[in-house]
C-alpha cells in the first residue's frame, strides 16, 4: 500500500519513499515495527508534508502442544529397566505460529513412592513451551507408573529338602531343620521368606 496525493497543477505528483525503517521489538523476537515515510513533489519542486505508515508486527499466540495427551504415559514392570529408560527419553512436541522451534521447558519432575509396593512408584513430568515473545503453551504431563505384579519364583527344586531320618539320628534331624528354600524375584533382590 502506498499513499496518494493531488496537486493544483501536476496531475500526478511524483511520490518519494523518504525512508523505510524496521525496528526490532526488544521484548519479542518475532515482533517489530516498520515505519515508511513518503512525500510528493510537483513539477516545480514543491514538496508535500510527509506521510508516515507504521506496520506493527506482534506475536500474541502461544505455542500449541501437538503430542496427544496421555500418549507418553506408561505402566511398566519394575524389572523392565530398558522400557523405563526409554520412557524417560520421550518428550512432547509443539508448533508455533511464528517460532519455527518453540523452546521446551521441563516445569517439574516428581517421583512418588507407592505406599503399598516398595518396588513401585510413579514419576510425573510436566513440560510447557514458549515462543520468542514469551507466550506460553498449556502444560503437557507424562506419567510413568512403575509396578510390580510378578511374584517371586522358588528356585529350590521340589522335594529336594525332603528327608527320611531314623528317630535316633538327632543330628540329621537338626540339620534338616536348618534347610530352607530359596527364591528369586524380578525386582526384589532378596524376597522375604515366610514360614
Amino acid at each position: 500500500e502506498v499513499p496518494t496525493a493531488t496537486d493544483n497543477c501536476s496531475t500526478t505528483p511524483t511520490m518519494h519513499l523518504v525512508n523505510d525503517v524496521t525496528t526490532a521489538d526488544s521484548n519479542c523476537a518475532n515482533g517489530y515495527s516498520r515505519m515508511r515515510t513518503w512525500n510528493f513533489t510537483d513539477g516545480c519542486g514543491n514538496t508535500s508534508s510527509n506521510f508516515v505508515q507504521t506496520i506493527t508486527v506482534i506475536d500474541t499466540t502461544a505455542p500449541i502442544v501437538t503430542t496427544t495427551s496421555g500418549a507418553l504415559d506408561h505402566n511398566i514392570q519394575c524389572s523392565n529397566t530398558a522400557a523405563i529408560a526409554s520412557a524417560l527419553t520421550e518428550v512432547p512436541t509443539a508448533t508455533d505460529n511464528c517460532s519455527a522451534t518453540p523452546t521446551m521447558h521441563l516445569v517439574s519432575d516428581v517421583t512418588s513412592a507407592d505406599s503399598n509396593c516398595a518396588n513401585g512408584y510413579s514419576r510425573v513430568r510436566t513440560w510447557n513451551f514458549t515462543d520468542g515473545c514469551g507466550n506460553t503453551s498449556a502444560n503437557f504431563v507424562q506419567t510413568i507408573t512403575v509396578i510390580d505384579t510378578t511374584a517371586p519364583v522358588v528356585t529350590t527344586t521340589a522335594d529336594s529338602l525332603n528327608h527320611t531320618i531314623e528317630c535316633n539320628n538327632t543330628a540329621a534331624i537338626e540339620s534338616a531343620l536348618t534347610e530352607v528354600p530359596t527364591a528369586t524375584d524380578n525386582c526384589s533382590t532378596t524376597p522375604t521368606m515366610h514360614l
